[in-house]
């Protein structure tokens, strides 16, 4: 949902049928780039990182701007390009493993915290959490420890930890 003069306006499946059929009509003849198109949308669902999903489009549709394509009052507002945060880079790997090793450790004596965590982030990697419960359950969790709080952020879209 977004707000359109104070009040809420709904996206319904058939308008974003329509928006989908639109850019079929448009890449006929470019099914991948409507494909990396669909895959940055499910990602922006996901993560919803605002930024990042209209950088992939603005490079998919070669410049064109992107809310020319979104139905009248559903555009996405975003500051200025220079007013942008950076892009948040991905981490490593090992980064990531280092990270779990490190709640391992911490919770040696706690399995139930260690098991809960790798439970939540099974549940985020099945789709049955978004990244936003993600970070509510984890920081709960872990709400003793604010320093793998702090570590765990670094793992999160740049837009949810600001």
């Amino acid at each position: 949902m977004t707000s359109e003069g104070g009040k809420k306006v709904t996206r319904t499946i058939k308008e974003a049928k329509q928006f989908v059929e639109k850019l079929k009509d448009i890449f006929h003849d470019e099914e991948e780039k409507l494909n990396e198109f669909l895959k940055a949308m499910r990602e922006f669902k996901t993560h919803g990182n605002v930024v990042a999903v209209r950088t992939k489009a603005k490079e998919i549709l070669d410049g064109m701007e992107f809310n020319n394509f979104l139905p009248m009052g559903y555009e996405i507002p975003l500051p200025p390009e220079e007013e942008q945060p950076p892009q948040k880079t991905y981490c490593k790997i090992e980064d990531a493993m280092n990270f779990v090793a490190n709640v391992k450790a911490r919770f040696q004596n706690n399995d139930h915290v260690y098991k809960s965590f790798l439970g939540i982030l099974t549940r985020f990697r099945n789709g049955h959490v978004t990244v936003i419960e993600v970070y509510e359950q984890v920081t709960t969790l872990l709400e003793a420890h604010p320093d793998l709080i702090q570590e765990f952020t670094y793992f999160l879209p740049s837009d949810l930890n600001a």
